[in-house]
């Protein structure tokens, strides 16, 4: 009885001393805004996602923050950039963001509407008129409704940077806008997005995950592809379509999404460090993106000498995608978002 007696304090003993060692242990671990028992802060890893290769600029200009976060960090931040959907699809990231397993994520304009239905719209024809538009829009009143609808979504819109308009790509001719009629087309799988592309243009709207659209387009599933030219041309879509068409119609913006959790642990300095970081990073971007189209353009033709890009005259998508925008803000709950977005026009 005695032996069995010891050897139960002996077992409660070693178990205490192996939690003891454990805790410990997870001291000194690198999280967003942990620090050692002394009060001084530990090192912080910040994860970015997004669905973009690594060669998109997206890539480039979220690892030139983190290298910028070093420096004034004195390595003390460290920034870890997982491209091409490493971490899931938008919806699984977003999700990510908004319980704390994910720092940031960059997204396009649309994919916080997931979650603040608003937001769902930004991309549809119509509702921008120009890029100048767009910008006195994110950076201007809409910007501040935005960052307050996502507030209440559990998620912090943190910063908007300018991106190029949706165009199309096609392995169908398109002279005109009656040529969409039926065109089996991928877009984002959104009610909204089926909705005004479909009353806009006239299409067969096919949600499809961004991922899927390559073998999409080569086994015929779709025909066509709206996106952002850069993005397009880093999944090499340009490779299987012979025809690009510029609208002009449907504007876009990058969504830069971080976890509230996360920004919340950060101390006021780091915080100072990663916003100077990101104010930098996002007056280069949008000073980068006024000549994005082209250069991707002139890769395009360089890569397939057959593809032809062919410019439409937009006056009547416009008219069409402003149409069909009562049906889009019933959808998403839009109203104050679409009056201030036009107010800026």
């Amino acid at each position: 009885m005695k032996h069995t007696f010891r050897r139960t304090i002996a077992m409660i003993m070693t178990l205490l001393m192996i939690l003891s060692l454990t805790a410990c242990g997870q001291r000194g671990s690198s999280n967003a805004g942990n620090s050692d028992g002394d009060g001084t802060s530990a090192t912080v890893t910040w994860r970015i996602g997004h669905n973009n290769p690594e060669d998109h600029y997206w890539s480039v200009y979220a690892n030139k923050f983190a290298d910028m976060v070093a420096e004034k960090s004195n390595g003390t931040i460290e920034v870890q950039v997982y491209a091409n959907s490493q971490l899931g699809d938008d919806n699984a990231m977003g999700e990510m963001i908004r319980n704390g397993n994910l720092d940031e994520m960059i997204t396009g304009g649309c994919i916080p509407g997931n979650w603040y239905s608003p937001m769902k719209m930004v991309e549809m024809a119509g509702l921008f008129d120009s890029w100048e538009h767009v910008e006195r829009a994110i950076y201007g009143e809409p910007g501040e409704i935005m960052k307050r609808g996502c507030e209440e979504a559990g998620f912090i819109l943190w910063d908007n940077w300018m991106r190029t308009s949706f165009e199309c790509l096609s392995t169908k001719p398109i002279e005109s806008l009656d040529d969409f009629k039926g065109l089996k087309t991928r877009v984002t799988g959104t009610d909204v997005w089926v909705t005004h592309m479909e009353g806009a243009y006239g299409l067969s709207a096919t949600p499809i995950a961004f991922s899927e659209v390559f073998s999409s387009l080569q086994q015929g599933v779709v025909n066509a592809v709206f996106n952002p030219i850069s993005s397009m041309y880093s999944m090499r879509f340009h490779e299987l379509c012979d025809y690009l068409v510029l609208t002009k119609a449907n504007y876009d913006f990058a969504a830069i999404m971080v976890s509230t959790q996360s920004w919340n642990k950060l101390t006021d300095e780091q915080k100072s460090i990663m916003q100077e970081c990101e104010d930098a990073i996002r007056a280069e971007v949008n000073e980068y993106i006024k000549t994005e189209d082209a250069t991707y353009i002139d890769l395009m033709k360089q890569e397939n000498p057959d593809l032809k890009v062919i410019e439409l005259d937009n006056t009547a998508l416009l008219e069409a995608g402003r149409a069909v925008a009562p049906q889009v803000i019933e959808l998403c709950n839009g109203q104050e978002l679409y009056d201030a977005i036009r107010a800026c026009a």
